[in-house]
């Protein structure tokens, strides 16, 4: 089982690679941002809930301003 913790629902939930995980139940979706503690717990517990965590992944899915000053 995979528990993705999103802060955007629908691009996953659209993705048709990914449909027959989440109807299977295998791949699970928890709104939320990484940068909340209150929703990395939560995610932690949905994840958690049915076996024991074997592996965690952190990604970053923003893009970042990037701006360059000439010195």
């Amino acid at each position: 089982m995979v528990t993705f913790l999103l802060r955007n629902l629908s691009i996953l939930e659209q993705d048709s690679a990914l449909k027959p995980y989440i109807q299977s139940g295998h791949a699970l979706f928890v709104k939320g941002d990484t940068t909340s503690q209150e929703d990395v717990r939560k995610a932690w517990g949905v994840a958690s809930n049915k076996a024991p965590v074997d592996f965690v992944l952190f990604t970053i899915g923003e893009v970042v301003p990037l701006w360059l000053r000439r010195i």
